[in-house]
């Protein structure tokens, strides 16, 4: 998978949004080591690879909001 560097992204911002998570920066600069110097040196235009299995595993964490249990509150 590949993400294009749009204006006002950040390496954080870009992991958020499809890895589930802005921690994951190091991984996506890791991965990109061949196109970044620094995790700072995003370019506009700049495609970045996403790692595949790290998009997986963040889609089979986020549950929907559906199936998060809520504690049941008696009527009064």
């Amino acid at each position: 998978t590949w993400y294009t560097v749009q204006s006002g992204d950040t390496l954080s911002g870009i992991a958020s949004k499809t890895l589930g998570s802005s921690r994951k920066y190091e991984q996506l600069f890791e991965v990109n080591r061949d196109v970044m110097a620094t995790p700072n040196s995003l370019k506009i235009g700049m495609k970045l690879r996403i790692p595949q299995e790290a998009v997986s595993i963040a889609k089979r964490s986020t549950a929907p909001a559906s199936s998060i249990s809520r504690p049941m509150i008696a009527p009064r």
